[in-house]
């Protein structure tokens, strides 16, 4: 599920596995105001990014 969202709103066709992670890293403090349900940005920082929901929430950021 969680891909399917995030592919919408990437709007890309084209990027492998790394380029993938990258935009993700590169758009990580933008995921509130993308109209992406929490439980999906809180999978995609857990399993994509590392960073626990207890992070994000006190940050925004891995604190690590």
């Amino acid at each position: 599920m969680a891909a399917v969202e995030l592919h919408e709103k990437i709007a890309l066709d084209d990027l492998d596995r790394d380029q993938a992670r990258k935009w993700i890293e590169d758009h990580n403090e933008r995921f509130e105001g993308m109209d992406l349900p929490a439980v999906i940005v809180n999978e995609i920082r857990r399993k994509v990014l590392s960073i626990h929901s207890e992070d994000t929430q006190t940050t925004g950021t891995n604190s690590q």
